[in-house]
């Protein structure tokens, strides 16, 4: 009887040991963790940015460059920010050649819009 016993306790304690051992966290290779720093930290997104101000500077107008500047992409649209209305209305007439341009020369931004405000340009 012990011996039953006996067998019956160790084969709890091996099903014990695999199930903990199955939810073990795994070492994380350097690559995961750089990945996820990156992430937090916004680099990924600073760099992103500055991609989009450098296509930004190429496709708008000289005239307008100083005077608006692009924020984010939500949802496909590109949200831009101009300094004044005469300046929104002023690049609202180019609307459709600078989403053409943008499409263009950012594909992978899959930008399907733009939108217009006013606000202050830093």
């Amino acid at each position: 009887m012990s011996e039953m016993s006996d067998d019956y306790e160790w084969t709890k304690a091996t099903e014990s040991f695999e199930r903990r051992r199955r939810y073990e966290r795994k070492p994380k290779s350097s690559a995961q963790l750089i990945s996820r720093l990156v992430a937090r930290r916004g680099f990924a997104q600073t760099e992103w940015n500055d991609q989009l101000n450098s296509v930004w500077r190429q496709v708008v107008d000289p005239q307008l460059l100083d005077k608006t500047r692009p924020t984010t992409i939500r949802r496909g649209t590109l949200e831009v920010i101009a300094s004044s209305s005469a300046v929104l209305q002023q690049i609202s007439f180019s609307k459709h050649e600078l989403l053409r341009k943008l499409q263009d020369q950012l594909p992978q931004a899959n930008i399907q819009a733009l939108r217009f405000r006013t606000g202050r340009i830093d």
